[in-house]
């Protein structure tokens, strides 16, 4: 899973944590450790499931007078080639709500410091809630995946250094 391409912080925040219980057993459901969570920087994790080509502009939307609508967060501190998360499940939910013809973008920093987000467009946030309600109801994800999934990227950073 490690690799010379994987930040030193983060070898150690993976070291630290694929020992320790997180402290998301209440509010995570399955998720009990660190290491029920499908995270690798691999690097073609976002040539097969994100189109990279098809992401648009979060910032220049915000520049225009439009907020983007957030629906997953991670640190951008943890954030790989093109500002993925290090994560291949929330990779493969940014690919299939990409599927299902919601424009998405990646928008770094946009509400909060070392935040980045997955965002729509307004016009899009009904049919959004829609995709994900239908992605989070299946195996593939399960209910609640960008919360707690969310939830886990962060600890990384409370648990890590």
């Amino acid at each position: 899973m490690l690799d010379s391409a994987t930040p030193p912080r983060l070898k150690n925040a993976l070291k630290h944590l694929s020992r320790k219980y997180l402290p998301l057993e209440q509010a995570s459901g399955t998720i009990k450790r660190f290491s029920d969570i499908n995270i690798s920087y691999v690097p073609t994790m976002s040539a097969e499931s994100v189109n990279l080509d098809l992401l648009f502009d979060a910032d220049e939307y915000w520049r225009s007078g439009h907020c983007p609508w957030t629906f997953f967060a991670y640190p951008t501190t943890l954030a790989g080639a093109h500002g993925l998360p290090p994560d291949q499940d929330a990779c493969r939910l940014l690919g299939a709500v990409q599927a299902r013809g919601i424009d998405v973008g990646i928008w770094v920093n946009g509400i909060s410091d070392n935040t980045t987000y997955f965002a729509c467009k307004k016009d899009d946030i009904q049919r959004l809630n829609e995709v994900l309600e239908e992605l989070e109801n299946t195996d593939s994800f399960g209910m609640g995946f960008c919360a707690k999934r969310s939830e886990a990227l962060f600890a990384i950073l409370e648990h890590g250094t």
